[in-house]
């Protein structure tokens, strides 16, 4: 009897999580109950001085706030350093390439709505260049670049 109960456990257990790689479309996210606190925390902090600046400015802007150091709000993943936009994501690739997939991304945008305004054509098109080019380190500081 406790080994099955056991077993039942674990499969329950290991159904929930789900398979880490699963390729399937993504699921929206769950719409926030009637008055729950949907705000997001101010990220305060900024990207470290290895991205460029305008790469720096647009996470800052729109992605910092959930993709910070300790990441927050459901988000999976740190989008603080260069080294994190290169590590890989789960669905293949860069997560600095799935970063610029979910900005362009009209189903399943982000940052989400309740999170703020969408990044720009132009803020989406200056990181997607930075990948394109191989997501080279670059030199930004907080007295070469402006404030977000």
């Amino acid at each position: 009897m406790t080994s099955r109960l056991t077993a039942l456990f674990l499969a329950l257990s290991l159904a929930a999580c789900g398979p880490a790689t699963e390729q399937g479309p993504e699921q929206p996210l769950a719409a926030a109950p009637v008055g729950a606190d949907t705000t997001v925390p101010d990220a305060g902090v900024a990207p470290t001085g290895d991205l460029p600046c305008e790469v720096a400015q647009v996470l800052a802007k729109h992605c910092l706030s959930c993709h910070g150091p300790t990441p927050g709000s459901g988000a999976p993943d740190s989008l603080v350093t260069r080294a994190d936009l290169l590590e890989e994501s789960f669905r293949g690739g860069t997560l600095g390439a799935r970063s610029v997939e979910r900005m362009k991304d009209t189903q399943f945008p982000m940052p989400p709505a309740y999170a703020g305004p969408r990044a720009t054509a132009a803020e989406i098109a200056a990181v997607e260049r930075w990948v394109d080019a191989g997501q080279p380190a670059g030199t930004c500081s907080s007295t070469t670049s402006a404030t977000p």
